[in-house]
């Protein structure tokens, strides 16, 4: 009987190739191709083009000025007044910093008013109505509050969602000045 060859079953330490099954290689490839790629399309989603909430935040921080316009024009109360000077003081700078990076990262920049028509615009009939009625700071203030809170999570999500560092900068520095008038604003409410 010839001894040389001996079953695999008989000798479990034999040689059996290189010790990579085709299972196994085929398993590592799909594993590279697969972190592959998600991290391009991390890259690609954490790198998005900012323009459109840049854009859409520059729409905000407007809209939030005519409300402050319309706060100095008819608030009472002097805490309101003085909270009311203080919010446009750091919105134009906010405006200005946010139109800049804006323009710097390919948005339009604009701080153009968006066509808002006072007469048809709920927020501002409500206050033109609370003006005549003698309750302005009543309903005014609760909805600063609120269009400070959405400008807050806009900013948040801007700065957030993007990889530029001036933007990242400027969306912190105004959302700390958004967060410090909420503050205050709170502060009458309660």
């Amino acid at each position: 009987m010839d001894n040389s060859f001996i079953s695999p079953v008989a000798n479990p330490s034999g040689n059996r190739g290189n010790g990579l099954s085709g299972k196994f290689v085929l398993v590592i490839i799909g594993l590279v191709v697969a972190v592959l790629l998600a991290a391009g399309l991390l890259l690609i989603s954490g790198g998005s083009d900012p323009t459109e909430k840049l854009d859409a935040t520059n729409a905000k921080l407007t809209e939030l000025q005519l409300i402050l316009e319309n706060g100095e024009q008819n608030a009472k109360s002097g805490d309101v007044r003085k909270i009311n000077t203080d919010a446009r003081i750091l919105l134009v700078n906010d405006i200005a910093l946010m139109s800049e990076v804006s323009l710097a990262a390919g948005a339009d920049g604009s701080t153009q008013a968006p066509a808002i028509d006072e007469e048809e615009d709920p927020l501002l009939e409500r206050l033109n109505t609370a003006a005549v009625n003698g309750q302005f700071d009543e309903v005014y203030v609760p909805e600063l509050i609120e269009t400070y809170e959405d400008t807050i999570l806009l900013l948040a999500s801007l700065e957030r969602d993007t990889s530029n560092a001036a933007i990242k900068s400027a969306a912190l520095t105004t959302r700390k000045h958004a967060e410090t008038i909420t503050l205050q604003l709170q502060a009458l409410v309660i």
